[in-house]
């Protein structure tokens, strides 16, 4: 079975702002998840030499979201490669045919039930601007894994260039 490189990207001066005012960098421990899961991968500490290494899966778990970068991550996809993203990359909304939603305090993303459901302190649910329809899996649910209902968990979003600006992101 071939298997295809996968880098990750963790930016030290990213992690260590977030820290300096208390905001989550969660994502930054995906390193450890893989590294427990023995998925192999490569890690680097800025997108430029993670994309140098031309990898087939992009992660981006704490990256500087700006125009360039945005830019860079939107040129790897047009070139053929997938960006995995969690809790991230939220400049990218509007060009994915997605707006942002309000920050979700406490609560539950429910998945399939092999997994359970999963604790969250906050969440920031995309939806939809446009036509585009993304592959939507589980969902989120404020205060309790019963709670309501405040869109899902987990979006699969095919880049097709430009999206029309109809529509909104989650």
């Amino acid at each position: 079975m071939e298997m295809g490189n996968l880098a990750i990207v963790n930016e030290p001066s990213v992690r260590k702002r977030r820290e300096t005012y208390g905001v989550n960098s969660f994502q930054g421990y995906i390193e450890e998840t893989l590294s427990r899961l023995r998925i192999p991968f490569q890690a680097f500490e800025s997108l430029q030499a993670a994309l140098e290494w031309k990898p087939d899966i992009l992660i981006p778990a704490l990256c500087e979201e700006n125009a360039d970068n945005g830019q860079k991550l939107q040129d790897y996809v047009e070139a053929g490669g997938t960006v995995v993203s969690y809790a991230g990359l939220r400049g990218l909304a509007h060009k994915l045919g997605y707006c942002e939603e309000r920050p979700l305090g406490p609560g539950y993303a429910v998945l399939p039930e092999a997994l359970g459901p999963i604790r969250f302190l906050s969440a920031t649910g995309w939806s939809k601007i446009g036509v585009q329809d993304a592959a939507k899996t589980g969902s989120l649910h404020a205060c309790s894994p019963t709670g309501a209902e405040a869109g899902p968990a987990l979006l699969s979003i095919p880049w097709a260039g430009e999206r029309s600006s109809a529509g909104r992101s989650t």
